[in-house]
């Protein structure tokens, strides 16, 4: 009886652990299966670079080559040929592994510029100077600093401008003392080539000299001179000079009473060398003279300068042209108690003038 208790105990244990066996192996069985499906719904990866994409790819673009020497190699006996034609070259991408890798020196390089065939003339089947006249702006420099205008190229040659020494000068017009040598010498003058000292100094030499034709040259020199200083200069020439020189200087600084002559003339008034102002006061007194006649006669008049020579006919001052001296004057009536009573009668019959006109 209890053999038989004992038996029915392990069938049903066996039974029980059959039954639990079974379910958990079911159970895992339909987890396992439910997860994978759950994961299969939730697949998730990171993005990737499928391909490269081709923007900067140079194949298929014109390239504007330039072949140069490798500096560190030193200079060549000779150098190979340039080539400026236009390729189609492939991508560096594409290189053989053996040219990107290789370490050995080489005579040349390779500079690889990528360009605007519309902006080269040589893309373009046009010369460099059609290619630049039809877009002036393009090329290295074509625009200035900010702020500042573009100046344009110069074009030709630069004046080369040679100065001659004051001796090159004086062999030069007395071997050709020609009228076009006179003007050339004068304008010199005028630029600032020959200092006041030298140039009145050389005219006075030819104006001295006793030749005829150095004394004509020395008289086209001095009726060409505009100069502010020329009255200065030629009243101390005839103040310190020989009595021939005086004669020779005295037209000329009788011709200063002419309009044209008014600005050396009253330069002269301010002159601190001693005897020009005198002369000055002298020359203006003459051309206030010769404007009052010329009024009394009704009107300006052509006439000739006794003992002028070569200076011709002048014309007569109008009265308004002899206010530019009043400043000067009153100057020296205040300063120069020498000079300042014929100063102040000048000043008396400039303003005559204004009154009556």
């Amino acid at each position: 009886m209890e053999i038989v208790r004992n038996r029915s105990s392990i069938f049903a244990f066996a039974i029980t652990a059959l039954v639990f066996w079974g379910l958990r192996f079911i159970h895992n069985h339909w987890w396992l299966a439910s997860d994978n499906r759950i994961q299969s719904g939730f697949v998730y990866e990171m993005p990737r670079v499928q391909s490269s994409p081709g923007n900067y790819d140079l194949d298929g673009r014109e390239l504007d080559r330039e072949i140069l020497e490798n500096p560190s190699l030193g200079p060549k006996a000779s150098k190979p040929a340039q080539s400026n034609k236009i390729s189609k070259v492939q991508s560096p991408l594409k290189k053989s592994a053996e040219d990107a890798t290789s370490s050995k020196p080489k005579s040349q390089s390779l500079k690889v510029e990528v360009t605007d065939s519309s902006r080269n003339p040589r893309m373009t089947g046009l010369s460099r100077g059609q290619g630049e006249a039809a877009n002036p702006a393009v090329g290295p420099g074509a625009f200035g600093p900010m702020g500042t205008a573009n100046k344009p190229a110069a074009t030709g040659a630069q004046e080369t401008v040679t100065t001659q020494s004051i001796q090159e000068w004086r062999s030069t017009l007395m071997n050709s003392p020609t009228a076009t040598e006179a003007a050339a010498f004068v304008k010199a003058h005028d630029e600032g080539q020959i200092n006041d000292h030298d140039f009145y100094g050389l005219t006075f030499e030819l104006l001295s000299s006793g030749n005829n034709s150095y004394q004509q040259l020395a008289t086209l020199i001095l009726n060409q001179d505009s100069a502010v200083n020329q009255f200065s200069y030629l009243a101390q020439e005839f103040n310190s000079g020989s009595s021939t020189v005086r004669s020779l200087v005295n037209p000329f600084l009788q011709a200063c009473d002419q309009p044209g002559k008014f600005a050396t003339l009253n330069a002269g008034l301010r002159s601190s060398i001693s005897g020009v102002v005198p002369m000055a006061l002298q020359v203006l007194g003459t051309a206030v003279q010769n404007t009052q006649t010329s009024i009394q006669q009704g009107g300006a008049t052509a006439r000739g300068v006794a003992g002028t020579g070569a200076t011709g006919a002048q014309s007569v001052a109008q009265p308004s042209a002899f206010q530019m001296f009043l400043p000067n004057l009153n100057l020296i009536v205040k300063n120069d108690a020498a000079d300042a009573s014929a100063a102040q009668t000048l000043i008396s019959e400039i303003q005559a003038f204004a009154t009556a006109h």
